[in-house]
C-alpha cells in the first residue's frame, strides 16, 4: 500500500511539474490530493499526530500569510516544502531542501548563461519533485522506502 502511495505521488508531482513549467500555473485542487496523499503515507508510516497536526496548522498560516501580507512567494512552492516534511524526518528535509536549490541554482544559472533574456522568476515545484525522486532511488537502493 505504501508503494502505491508513493508512485501516485510520483505521478502527480511529475504532472503539477508539467503544469508548472508549461502553464506557470498551479492548481489548488491538485494540491488537495497532495495533502491527502501525503497525509495516508503520514498516517501508515506512523508519524505522530501531533506533527501532522501541526503541519495543517502551518499549511493553514501560510496560507493566511501569502494572501493578506506577502506578494513575492509562490503559491506551490513553500506549501509542498511544507507538505513534505509531514513525511520525512529534520535530516532528509534539510537534504530534499538543498538538493531542489543547489538544481534549481544550476539549471537556471545555465538557462541565463545560453539565453539573451534573463529569467528572473524561479519555478521550484519542479526542483522539489526532482529532489524527492533523487531521495525515493537512494531509499529505494538501500531497500527501504522513505
Amino acid at each position: 500500500m505504501l508503494i502505491a502511495l508513493y508512485i501516485l505521488l510520483s505521478l502527480l508531482l511529475l504532472y503539477i511539474s508539467y503544469k508548472d513549467i508549461k502553464d506557470a500555473e498551479y492548481n489548488s485542487f491538485y494540491f488537495y490530493f497532495l495533502i491527502i496523499i501525503i497525509s495516508a503515507i503520514a498516517i501508515l508510516k506512523e508519524v505522530s499526530y501531533i506533527k501532522i497536526c501541526l503541519i495543517y496548522l502551518a499549511l493553514f498560516l501560510s496560507h493566511i500569510l501569502k494572501t493578506k501580507y506577502i506578494d513575492y512567494i509562490g503559491d506551490g512552492d513553500v506549501d509542498l516544502y511544507i507538505l513534505l516534511f509531514m513525511i520525512f524526518d529534520f535530516e532528509k528535509f534539510l537534504i530534499l531542501i538543498i538538493i531542489s536549490t543547489l538544481s534549481a541554482i544550476l539549471v537556471n544559472l545555465a538557462k541565463n548563461y545560453w539565453r539573451k533574456k534573463k529569467d528572473s522568476g524561479v519555478r521550484l515545484v519542479p526542483y522539489i519533485s526532482f529532489a524527492l525522486f533523487i531521495l525515493m532511488l537512494f531509499d529505494l537502493f538501500k531497500e527501504k522506502v522513505l
